[in-house]
């Protein structure tokens, strides 16, 4: 299965995963990656004919926008640079009337890109437009365009005039038959606080309950009835090995808030006024948690591992134990921003969570929170 996901994070063993960053995680939005390839072609002086110009992967993270297949592209004298069906990457026998072809792109000299065309052939008719520009921050816009019309087929698509001085990195291109570009487009005002959510491995299905969306499309809990269910993540009893991840935050220093938890007291990760609690609820069977103070409205990288025996409990990759008293019962359904679906419900938001049906090691878990720190502020 190809999985649209953070290529510097295991995903043996995940078996569901929710991410705001994620267009795939948005009910209505494009699951289908259109293009076959990332050749990145130039054509000639004269337009006729093409040639693979100065293109290099990128494999240093710190280049990528967000972990994204980028490569860096130097202009020909064209200024233009195309994905087309003559170099493999776009399939010209698929069809459809609606277009969005997508991609985040910096230029290496780190000035601001307030111009850009999107240039999508449809096969009678040429398709340079001005294309919308995003800035998302870090010298990285979002440029797209969406192109409807009658059924047809996209042979061709990419940027024309470009400044044939400046190298660009190219990331995480999408053609996708939708209206619906890359994140972070703002979709939340049409979003109502009932519309699902989708996993990334599409091993679970979501029921949201009076969810809201922030701009960034953070899921955001009320503290009150907001909640996400899940069915059917992980089965078995107190034995069974897990691991929960999550970026989350609350907005209040007061009770019991749940970030995951499985409703059936074996396990669950949250926030208890200012300090960070996991470990396993209820019926005596006892609370493993740090004594570092959180602080409200602050981003937080959490996790819990259990391999059968032990609990390890993760704050900002910083690692706590302790003893934790016995609890035995099934797992049956998991839920996002609740303990039980209507119990200490989180008063916060939740930009990333991810389940595993194994103990993930200590270095996978660093691994996990070095990809995705940028996003604590």
């Amino acid at each position: 299965m190809a999985l649209h996901h953070n290529t510097r994070i295991s995903t043996s063993g995940l078996k569901c995963a929710y991410d705001r960053q994620n267009q795939k995680s948005w009910k209505g939005a494009a699951t289908t990656n259109e293009l076959l390839g990332e050749t990145w072609w130039g054509d000639g002086t004269t337009q006729s004919g093409f040639d693979a110009k100065s293109v290099v992967a990128v494999t240093d993270p710190n280049l990528m926008y967000k972990g994204l297949s980028t490569y860096l592209w130097t202009p020909g004298t064209s200024k233009n640079c195309y994905l087309h069906s003559n170099g493999a990457d776009v399939d010209n026998t698929r069809t459809s009337t609606e277009w969005t072809f997508s991609c985040f792109v910096r230029r290496d000299d780190g000035a601001a890109i307030t111009s850009m065309n999107v240039y999508m052939y449809y096969p009678s008719s040429d398709g340079a437009s001005a294309g919308t520009i995003i800035d998302v921050g870090g010298g990285w816009y979002l440029i797209y365009r969406v192109r409807t019309g009658a059924s047809s087929y996209i042979s061709l698509a990419g940027f024309t005039g470009m400044a044939n001085t400046t190298k660009y990195y190219l990331s995480g291109v999408m053609l996708s038959k939708s209206q619906v570009p890359h994140y972070p487009t703002p979709v939340n005002t049409s979003r109502s606080s009932t519309e699902s959510v989708i996993d990334l491995t599409r091993n679970t299905t979501a029921t949201v309950s009076n969810l809201t969306y922030a701009a960034d499309n953070t899921f955001s809990f009320d503290g009150s009835t907001g909640n996400i269910t899940l069915d059917s993540v992980l089965t078995g009893d107190e034995t069974t090995p897990f691991t929960l991840l999550a970026i989350a935050k609350t907005t209040s220093a007061a009770g019991w808030k749940t970030i995951i938890g499985t409703g059936g007291t074996l396990r669950q990760i949250g926030f208890n006024g200012t300090t960070f609690r996991y470990g396993i609820n209820g019926g005596g069977g006892g609370i493993l948690y740090n004594a570092s103070a959180v602080t409200a409205n602050q981003w937080y990288h959490v996790a819990l591992t259990f391999d059968g025996t032990t609990y390890l409990g993760y704050l900002d990759n910083t690692q706590y134990t302790g003893s934790v008293g016995t609890r035995t019962g099934t797992i049956t359904n998991h839920y996002l921003g609740t303990y039980s679906g209507s119990t200490e419900i989180l008063d916060g938001e939740i930009q990333y969570a991810a389940i595993y049906d194994r103990t993930l090691s200590q270095s996978e878990i660093s691994q996990h929170y070095n990809a995705f720190r940028e996003r604590l502020g």
